[in-house]
């Protein structure tokens, strides 16, 4: 979902002739894309923002949640999503 938007400004200038009503719809497409990339960040989660604060800040570290703080998904098993842990 993050990707797509980005793959699809990619490959469309090769395919533009392929897609149809591109060139008479490009506003309706580049607003599809941002909306497509904005939910895809609610989406991600406070995981996924965290990962991405310890790529910049070095003395950050994402380390895996003990087992007993884990919450079960709907299916049951076990979310082993990494949390933010600074220092």
């Amino acid at each position: 979902m993050f990707a797509l938007p980005f793959l699809f400004g990619w490959v469309t200038p090769y395919v533009s002739d392929v897609i149809p009503n591109f060139e008479d719809n490009l506003l309706a497409y580049a607003t599809g894309g941002d909306a497509l990339l904005l939910a895809s960040l609610f989406v991600l989660g406070g995981d996924f923002w965290d990962k991405i604060r310890a790529l910049f800040v070095y003395s950050d570290k994402v380390c895996p949640r003990p087992r007993s703080q884990q919450s079960k998904n709907i299916a049951g098993a076990e979310n082993a999503a990494p949390v933010y842990n600074p220092g």
